[in-house]
């Protein structure tokens, strides 16, 4: 529901004025953004004039937009009043997503210094990966109460590890304090007992804090992605041409973009079969929305997924037809490296469209996966099952790998593998292509 309403504009949008120091405590401290500062280059009568002009639109609702009329939209106006004649709106297409419109205010030379702000939820993952495995127990025992501060095993440690399990426990309940709404009667004397002890070890080195990321977010590869692929698909070979306006899938370059996560926005697939020259579309994306997180002892966040548009469907008959569809799908996630990740989902799709038997279907299932994001190569596997209930009751197992193979930020290859059993029926599709982003 909140997907739904931030696309079609189910929430109001408006301008406030706050102290800055608020703002950076409710993205970073309670949302758990890690942020980029943009210092602009504004001078003091531009920014008098953007003050002047947010005075005047406060208060003032409008329509919210996810992918246009946004919060980075609204940002542009303000830089557009504020230096009359830069004209950042015109840059506005069909979307407005935040990178790009860093971006462009990058190109029109506003910027004058970039500081990196990591959100509390960053600051204790780099905490803890500077422990080892038994001092991250330890953490984990004292956040929840299995140990205390004077309990054998913490006071045994050397004053430098002790120092820095105390300092990576404190900072996780204050993360807790405000992710998960710990009661104060929990949290608060915690963290005296932490302090206190803490404060009782001299001259330890204190645990480093997140580095800052190598690429920025507007550093990363353009949002437009451009894909021609050849492949085969049971005995008919094609040509596909993929377009895709918005944003971002698990398998394009990493650098600059959240880890396990994509975000797909009007993505259009046509293929050309050359045995009966023959053009069609394979699939359009409307949204599809896709969140693969990984859990441990300190963060436990549901993986999740939603999507809509049309797709080629089998029916019993052999033909493959068009139907609209909505699929979603929860589960979880582990971590099985630093750049890799185990997932488990239960999932559901509807299928409508009247070449089915009973002009829909429903079908719970399951994805069971394995994703890795390099630098260079980044590479999905896994097996999906699905039992539709409405027609002939039939189930669909599909075994699937694709890779994508990043040559350089805005240029890659990319390759995929799947194998379908449906109908009693097995089904084999491969293709290699080449994607470039505009």
């Amino acid at each position: 529901m909140f997907a739904y309403r931030g696309i079609f504009g189910g929430y109001p949008g408006i301008t406030t004025i706050k102290p800055y120091y608020e703002k950076i405590k409710l993205y970073s401290d309670i949302e758990n953004r890690d942020l980029w500062e943009y210092q602009l280059n504004l001078t003091p009568v531009e920014t008098n004039r953007l003050l002047a002009h947010a005075w005047e639109i406060q208060d003032k609702n409008f329509d919210y937009y996810f992918f246009d009329e946004n919060c980075a939209y609204r940002l542009l106006a303000l830089i557009d009043v504020a230096r009359p004649g830069t004209q950042l709106l015109d840059e506005v297409k069909t979307h407005a997503i935040p990178a790009d419109t860093v971006r462009w205010v990058v190109d029109h030379d506003l910027v004058a210094s970039v500081h990196y702000r990591p959100s509390s939820a960053t600051v204790v993952e780099n905490y803890m990966e500077q422990l080892t495995s038994e001092q991250r127990n330890l953490a984990a025992d004292l956040a929840d109460g299995t140990r205390t501060v004077d309990s054998l095993a913490i006071q045994t440690l050397p004053d430098e590890y002790r120092a820095h399990v105390l300092d990576a426990t404190y900072e996780y309940v204050r993360y807790e304090a405000h992710e998960e709404e710990w009661p104060r009667d929990r949290a608060a004397p915690l963290s005296y007992d932490l302090l206190k002890a803490r404060s009782q070890i001299d001259d330890a080195e204190p645990l480093k804090q997140p580095p800052e990321p190598a690429v920025r977010d507007d550093q990363g590869h353009d949002t437009f992605r451009a894909s021609v692929a050849g492949g085969r698909q049971g005995g008919r070979n094609f040509v596909q041409l993929t377009l895709r306006p918005a944003y971002h899938d698990v398998l394009d370059p990493p650098e600059g973009y959240r880890q396990g996560a994509q975000l797909q926005f009007l993505r259009l697939d046509t293929r050309y079969y050359t045995d009966k020259y023959e053009l069609q579309l394979e699939k359009l994306i409307g949204v599809e929305i896709r969140s693969l997180s990984v859990r441990d002892r300190f963060f436990t966040p549901l993986s999740w997924q939603v999507g809509f548009g049309a797709r080629r469907t089998d029916i019993e008959s052999g033909n493959r037809v068009l139907t609209p569809y909505l699929d979603g799908g929860a589960g979880f996630g582990w971590a099985t490296s630093d750049q890799s990740q185990i997932y488990a989902m239960g999932t559901g799709d509807l299928e409508i469209d009247d070449d089915l038997d009973k002009g829909y279907d429903l079908a719970p299932g399951a994805d069971l996966g394995w994703l890795y994001q390099g630098h260079r190569v980044s590479v999905t596997g896994g097996v999906k099952s699905k039992a539709w209930l409405i027609g002939d009751g039939d189930r669909e197992d599909i075994a699937y790998a694709s890779l994508g193979w990043h040559l350089e930020r805005n240029i890659g290859l990319s390759a995929s593998w799947e194998r379908k059993h449906h109908f009693e029926r097995y089904d084999t599709t491969w293709q290699i292509g080449i994607n470039a982003y505009f």
